[in-house]
């Protein structure tokens, strides 16, 4: 089902009182430790929030850094926060705030969704404390190049814990299938509210954007090999983000080389991302389970050239919306970059098309609804009920929840 953005605030609550009772505490709590901005999960939790409204947030907390995004975010939705009174990513500063959260955590609490990886150990924790259900959401591969070891090893050995843990793309849940990270899996992928398409232009050179200026496994390098190239067709480069201390050196080389044809962009709001940009390049070297970045170019009708790794074949479809090539061979990229840059019916068609499968995959209504549906299942059984386990994947084929 297709929802609107703000379509829940004054819809149904989380869950209706038990029977006989008039009980109106909490009964989802919510981990995010993310500090700081945070990134696409952190986004999308917070339109996830704004999106349910005050009818779901009063029977639901969020525990969370003070002073992140995301704590700001659900003050702004209505949404309870318990501060989680880690200033870092330690395990000293987070056991400390465990121990705080396992006092502080309202009576009534029935189930905790551990938003990220790094909540996985800490939901676990305290689900045992109140003997509540836990569940969560995996938003990169359990052996992400960002996560140490020790870290890589915390999700594999949480994961079988969680009923279910959600997988935010297909591809993601065939990898940890094929890895036996976890046991009980379900696919929700994320959505974004509904915004008006970008306006198409085809009287200058076409502006190519990069949104991954933050990681080097996003493929700066592929973007810096094209961008000293000197094609027949002209093209621009758009990049945005601040760049990691790794690839600042590269920037400054290629500021010099590309001349007037680079702009860096620096950090810019995702909405505006879209105005300056005809072409998404996503050329990432590593799987990315559902590149945010590719959904909000669909939502503005923006064509997008990228790697066919992780979950870019979920959003991109090869050819209708946008072009896919070989991680090994850029020079394939290339080419559809330059296809798309001579020839603007195509460029149309496809931004016309990427915009279509926007309305119908990825509206955060849908994502709402299927995370709605999860926590409601869990929290409407009989106590009995709940002491139960989720099916295993291996027993019951894997779902998906669109």
């Amino acid at each position: 089902m297709q929802g609107k953005s703000g379509s829940r605030a004054n819809g149904e609550p989380l869950v209706e009182p038990c029977p006989g009772t008039q009980d109106a505490r909490s009964q989802l709590a919510i981990l995010c430790l993310t500090q700081g901005q945070g990134s696409g999960a952190e986004r999308v939790l917070a339109l996830l929030l704004r999106e349910l409204g005050p009818s779901f947030s009063s029977r639901t907390i969020l525990l969370c850094p003070e002073g992140s995004a995301i704590s700001r975010a659900a003050s702004e939705s209505g949404c309870p926060v318990l501060p989680w009174r880690a200033t870092r990513d330690s395990f000293g500063q987070n056991l400390g705030a465990f121990l705080r959260a396992r006092r502080e955590l309202p009576p009534g609490i029935r189930l905790i969704h551990a938003w990220t990886a790094r909540a996985f150990e800490w939901a676990i924790l305290l689900a045992r404390r109140r003997g509540a259900g836990i569940m969560g959401t995996l938003h990169d591969h359990p052996r992400a190049p960002f996560h140490r070891f020790g870290r890589r090893l915390l999700v594999r050995r949480c994961a079988i814990r969680l009923r279910p843990m959600v997988c935010v793309s297909e591809a993601l849940l065939a990898t940890c299938a094929r890895l036996g990270v976890g046991r009980s899996l379900l696919v929700i992928r994320n959505g974004l509210p509904a915004a008006p398409p970008s306006t198409p232009r085809a009287d200058r050179a076409l502006r190519i954007g990069f949104t991954g200026m933050n990681a080097a496994w996003k493929g700066f390098a592929t973007i810096a090999a094209w961008a000293n190239r000197r094609p027949a067709v002209p093209l621009e480069w758009h990049l945005f983000g601040e760049p990691s201390p790794d690839l600042q050196d590269g920037l400054s080389a290629l500021r010099r080389a590309a001349g007037p044809s680079l702009v860096a962009h620096g950090r810019v709001r995702p909405e505006e991302i879209f105005e300056h940009i005809d072409v998404l390049a996503h050329p990432s070297v590593f799987f990315d389970p559902l590149p945010t970045a590719l959904i909000e170019a669909a939502r503005a009708g923006i064509p997008a050239v990228a790697t066919d790794v992780g979950g870019s074949r979920e959003i991109v479809s090869h050819g209708t919306t946008g072009f896919l090539f070989p991680t090994s061979d850029p020079d394939v990229g290339f080419a559809q970059l330059r296809q798309l840059a001579s020839d603007v019916a195509l460029r149309r068609r496809m931004a016309a098309d990427a915009r279509r499968r926007f309305d119908q995959e990825f509206g955060i209504g849908r994502m709402a609804d299927s995370y709605l549906a999860l926590w409601r299942q869990y929290l409407q059984k009989p106590e009995a009920e709940r002491s139960r386990r989720w099916p295993e994947s291996p027993a019951c084929p894997a779902r998906t929840v669109r």
